[in-house]
């Protein structure tokens, strides 16, 4: 581990241009669907509920990139959820393929050989990366949206700590 431990650090500057990159691409995405489920998620929401949107890291290994939007009246993680749904988000990582491929390339005149399993830690970890940036994306989808009825929506990785992105229309 402490071989990729090397990758990583020396690809760092690259990652983050990669990943602010990415951040931009991200603005250019039409939003209307999410927006929908989203306020699908809101009208289901309870007075006093909260809304939290989770990723798992797995996601990153299967391509799936799914979120979970889940509403919880108590505790998450530890209460069964109201109301959950998926949210597939492949659109926002159709570039991951090539960005983790250049990545790998600028190891190249450094490092000689870079095995299977190092290059499927890079790119699990520079997805992971772009998980948890995704924030931002969503954070900016909810300023969008209209609302009257405050729902806290709170954001992070599945059963990990989660960050306040907004509120939006219960």
């Amino acid at each position: 581990m402490n071989r990729i431990n090397k990758l990583t650090q020396h690809l760092e500057e690259a990652m983050e241009v990669a990943t602010q990159k990415w951040l931009s691409q991200v603005q250019q995405i039409n939003t209307t669907h999410i927006k929908k489920v989203l306020q699908d998620v809101g009208t289901r929401s309870p007075p006093d509920s909260h809304m939290v949107i989770t990723y798992l890291r797995s996601s990153a290994l299967t391509e799936s990139h799914r979120f979970k939007l889940a509403v919880y009246k108590e505790e998450p993680f530890v209460d069964a959820p109201i109301y959950e749904t998926r949210l597939e988000m492949k659109s926002l990582y159709t570039e991951v393929p090539n960005d983790v491929q250049a990545l790998i390339k600028k190891l190249s005149p450094t490092y000689i050989q870079i095995l299977s399993y190092e290059k499927e830690e890079i790119k699990r970890r520079f997805t992971a990366r772009l998980y948890q940036q995704s924030y931002h994306f969503f954070a900016g989808v909810l300023e969008e949206m209209e609302t009257q009825q405050q729902l806290p929506v709170y954001f992070g990785e599945e059963v990990s700590e989660l960050i306040t992105i907004g509120a939006m229309t219960s």
